[in-house]
């Protein structure tokens, strides 16, 4: 089997699976988008760390990991791209 014929495979897995609604998870990039992000928005970066964005009420506004008592600055939690798992608003 050539390349070719492996990449029309591949194609038609890929439109079949967004048919029955899959869909490649939303990231966030850089600390800007990150800000962007609602409070009780889930995140998973690219070494697995899962995090939630949270404010303390005073406005500062930071990722907590799971596991890790340090509050995570946007700039230094964005420093590889994260999955947003969660947003609050997308669920039913």
């Amino acid at each position: 089997m050539g390349t070719s014929d492996r990449n029309v495979i591949a194609h038609g897995i890929a439109m079949g699976l967004e048919d029955a609604g899959w869909s490649k998870p939303r990231t966030v990039n850089s600390a800007t988008e990150l800000k962007a992000e609602p409070d009780g928005t889930i995140l998973r970066d690219e070494d697995g760390m899962v995090g939630v964005v949270s404010s303390d009420g005073s406005g500062f506004r930071y990722v907590l990991a799971v596991g890790d008592p340090r509050p995570y600055t946007f700039a230094s939690w964005a420093v590889s791209p994260s999955a947003v798992l969660f947003t609050p608003g997308d669920a039913g």
